[in-house]
């Protein structure tokens, strides 16, 4: 049985794509899944049916000079790693594994796909010096890794159309960043604060890293529920630090809306779909500062569906070709990230309109947008590199 190592310099616990890879491909192959773990110490290694998950320590840090000796320990441990094993395929997620991966594959001469799936030359205010310099280094990184990789995989269209432009380069396999699908059983996940709010309450969920400002504009979401009805709650699911999360919830202060926010405790990937399904809008305020943001493909956008949610959006082309003009029907509304206003009046349609927008949300993840369509797309290249037809 062939060997495929999946590699991502991300929380493994939760690296949605690269673990829907994993458990995709361990069907068929022994799976190797090695991430990054920042809540131990030690190695930790964890085995599931044909995976391996190989968990390397990480302390959290702000600092940059304290990231980079980070990133160069795992670098290390992935490179002994894969010394010490045989390997026939090793599937790199994003730039930051190269360099274990690429000097490793000089000494042993396997396989490399390169699953970009994010935009490394677009993804930073290029007003901020550093930010120009290192988008300049990700770029001669990323020619390395197009020199030694056989595919290149990224998330979109859009995503995979600039890769090729900007690369000259042919255009990436498209695999979308879709959830697996499920069907939705709310009391399969831990009781939380959606449970005890009152009776009658209508419930507005963001789901996915918790910022301030940047591409994600909570901060705004959080101004519009002045002009909402009281009956109305923002609830919060993801990962952010402790400080950014008190930021948040004094800005609701100045707002008056400090009793209609909570925050949510990140789950594993595999839950959010069951537990987001006891919400009524789920709303993805991105705001694009780059094209890495405006291009975004996300998983949360295919988890809100299969919640049969209503989704309030951003107004981007790639968000609102999905949400407005699918085959289906509309499943949402758009809004003006920028304006508290707009998005008020987004997720009261949203609202207004619930039972057919949810009735469409669950038709078209249950035929389109989902993971088992992606998934077929991924074994078809999985067996063409492994086969060795390119």
């Amino acid at each position: 049985m062939e060997k495929i190592a999946v590699v991502e310099y991300q929380n493994i616990k939760y690296a949605s794509r690269a673990r829907k890879e994993a458990f995709s491909l361990s069907s068929y192959y022994k799976v190797f899944l090695l991430g990054i773990d920042p809540n131990t110490n030690i190695n930790k290694i964890e085995k599931n049916v044909n995976i391996l998950q190989y968990r390397i320590p990480y302390p959290i840090t702000s600092n940059r000079i304290k990231k980079a000796i980070n990133m160069f320990i795992f670098n290390y441990k992935i490179f002994v790693w894969i010394m010490k094993n045989h390997i026939d395929l090793v599937i790199m997620h994003n730039i930051y594994p190269m360099f274990s991966i690429i000097p490793s594959y000089k000494l042993k001469k396997f396989n490399i796909i390169y699953d970009a799936h994010e935009l490394h030359f677009n993804k930073r205010d290029n007003n901020i010096l550093i930010n120009n310099i290192l988008k300049w280094i990700d770029y001669i990184n990323e020619r390395i890794i197009l020199k030694h990789c056989k595919l290149v995989f990224q998330a979109s269209d859009e995503r995979a159309q600039y890769f090729a432009k900007l690369h000259k380069t042919s255009i990436p396999i498209v695999i979308e960043n879709h959830a697996n699908y499920i069907e939705t059983y709310p009391n399969n996940v831990k009781r939380n604060i959606i449970d005890n709010l009152p009776l009658g309450t209508k419930i507005i969920i963001y789901t996915g890293n918790i910022s301030l400002g940047g591409n994600q504009r909570i901060d705004n979401v959080i101004n519009s529920l002045k002009y909402l009805d009281s009956s109305i709650h923002f609830c919060i699911l993801g990962i952010g630090n402790s400080n950014i999360k008190e930021r948040l919830i004094e800005y609701a202060r100045v707002n008056g809306v400090e009793n209609r926010i909570h925050y949510i405790n990140p789950v594993k990937s595999e839950l959010v779909v069951n537990l987001i399904s006891k919400a009524n809008v789920a709303v993805i305020p991105i705001y694009a500062n780059c094209l890495n943001s405006k291009y975004s493909a996300l998983n949360k956008l295919s988890q809100s569906l299969m919640a049969g949610l209503p989704i309030a959006c951003s107004d981007y082309e790639n968000l609102r070709k999905l949400v407005l003009d699918n085959e289906i029907g509309q499943v949402g509304d758009v809004f003006n990230v920028m304006s508290p206003h707009s998005i008020a009046q987004a997720i009261n349609n949203c609202l207004q309109n619930e039972t057919i927008f949810r009735q469409r949300a669950l038709e078209l993840a249950r035929f389109r947008i989902n993971w088992e369509n992606q998934e077929k797309i991924l074994l078809k290249a999985i067996n063409l590199v492994l086969s060795n037809k390119l």
